[in-house]
Formats: C-alpha cells, structure tokens, sequence
C-alpha cells in the first residue's frame, strides 16, 4: 500500500519552533562532530511497529534549537502517519486501524551491539543516554550485561564506565587498559564475585552440571567439615568465583583467583563489542597489562 497520498503544507519557523518536545530513546553517533548523530525513537507499546527516517536537514543553530525541536517533528510525524493509517486502511479496505506508530524517547547517544556473528543488530539490548526538558542525563540500559544479574559486578561497571565515557566524548583507552591492569593485580577482588540462583535441588544436577552448582557441592562439603547445616541442598543463591581450580564458593575458597578467566570470559565480551564499531579491539588496548601479569 503507497504512501504516496500523504501530503503536508510547509511549515513557517514560527510553526517549527512551537512544536512540543520530546526525548529520544537513544542518539547514534555514525561520525566524529557533535552534529553527526542520529536519534532513535523506540514505541513504548507491542508491536509490530512501522519504521519512520527523519532526516534533519541542517538549521543546527541555538536559535532553532536543531534536535531538540526535531524531536517535536517526530512526535507531530507519528500523530500525522497514524492519521493517515487509520484512514487509508478504512476507506481503501475498510479495515480498522489497531497499529499505531508511538513517539517514546529521545537518547542523545545511543549505542546497539549486534547478534553475535553477525552484523545485524540486536533488537532488545541497547544503552542510550537520554535528557529531560531541564537538561538532567540519564543512562538507560535495556538487556545488556549492566541490567543483567548473571554477570559479575565487575563486568557491569566496566560496561557502564566505557559506555558513559564515549557517550561523553571523554577519553576511553585509557580507562579500558587500566580497569584490565588493575582487576589483574588484584585490586578488584570484591567485584569478581557470581552470584547465581540453584533453580533445582542439588541431587537433580546429574549430566550438566553448571559453575554454580559445583560451588555449591563443595560449600556443602566445607559445611559437613565444620559441622554446619547444608544450605543448598534444596537450592537457593550460591556466591563462588572463577580459580585456577574452576569454581569455588566464597565460604570455602582455597584456590588462587583465575584473572585471564574474567579477562577473557567477563570483560573481553563487553569490550569487543563496543570498540569493535570503532575500530579498536580490548585485547589491542590491553595487550600490555597482559604481559606484566
């Protein structure tokens, strides 16, 4: 079905400049000037949803106000689509109109990664830095490893500390390389911690026995030496860290701490991912701290 009928009146400055604002849910940098974003504007209700491309086609002057009143133009262009929709669909079918286009959030940047293995990208996980009307920023992430409980606290910090400091413009080799150095000497313990749910009793773990209940049976185990209750028998939360003996639990750790098994398994993962677009890798920013630990 064309579009082809939709037709709009050109709008007078005065008009443009009395459009209402809104926020995006995300703002992607596809260049190195501070102009050279896009912004992404999700439906808040289910879908399947239409896709609008607004382009902005210069006018970045404090006087017009350039994106933010752009974002008015995409709330008023949604109004005027679903206009459109609704009555096409009524007069040319004579069907009614349940989908509509819903203007969400407007992100100053915005970051997506891609499906693993390819170059498409990954619907549900993205991280956006959004503003109110007074100017207050907000990181917003949706399914990445910082929303995320599986993963460690060191990997969400150091996915939180990367993402906040591209979105800002601010210098992030640095950062990277030194989060490496410092979780390899050691001064990061505290945030090497897993802390998994044992969704069955532990009996019931017989072919595939993951990380979590490993830790588990041998916390039992120290439980049985000391004379103290089990306590996850029938399941529960287990903390434990990665050693170089595999998983131990943080009641009975006996083993040295397995740094190139977070390096590679918790911070590699999360730094690919966002370096990669750029051009960078983790390990190129971090092959040096690897050699002097």
């Amino acid at each position: 079905m064309a579009a082809s009928g939709a037709h709009a009146e050109p709008a007078s400055v005065d008009d443009y400049m009395k459009q209402p604002r809104h926020a995006p849910a995300a703002v992607v940098h596809y260049g190195p000037a501070p102009a050279q974003v896009a912004e992404l504007f999700i439906p808040k209700s289910k879908g399947p949803h239409p896709v609008v491309v607004l382009l902005h086609g210069g006018c970045f002057l404090a006087e017009f106000q350039g994106l933010a009143q752009t974002s008015a133009i995409a709330a008023d262009l949604a109004r005027d689509i679903n206009a459109w929709w609704t009555r096409t669909l009524r007069e040319e079918q004579g069907l009614e109109n349940f989908l509509e286009i819903e203007f969400d959030t407007h992100y100053k940047k915005f970051f997506m990664p891609t499906i693993r293995g390819s170059d498409v990208g990954s619907k549900k996980r993205y991280a956006g830095l959004s503003a109110d009307a007074g100017g207050k920023e907000e990181m917003v992430y949706r399914g990445l490893e910082m929303a995320r409980s599986d993963w460690t606290p060191l990997a969400r910090q150091f996915q939180e500390g990367l993402l906040s400091r591209i979105f800002h413009g601010e210098p992030h080799q640095a950062f990277v390389a030194g989060y490496a150095q410092s979780m390899l000497a050691g001064r990061m313990d505290d945030l090497l911690v897993y802390r998994k749910r044992l969704r069955h009793r532990l009996d019931a773990y017989q072919v595939n026995v993951p990380p979590q209940v490993r830790a588990a049976r041998m916390a039992d185990e120290h439980n049985d030496r000391v004379d103290r209750p089990r306590q996850y028998q029938d399941g529960g939360w287990i903390e434990y860290v990665m050693t170089l003996n595999g998983p131990e639990p943080m009641e009975a750790r006996r083993s040295r701490i397995d740094y190139e098994h977070y390096l590679s398994k918790q911070l590699q993962p999360i730094g690919d991912a966002i370096l990669q677009p750029m051009g960078e890798s983790f390990v190129g920013l971090t092959t040096l701290q690897r050699g002097l630990f």
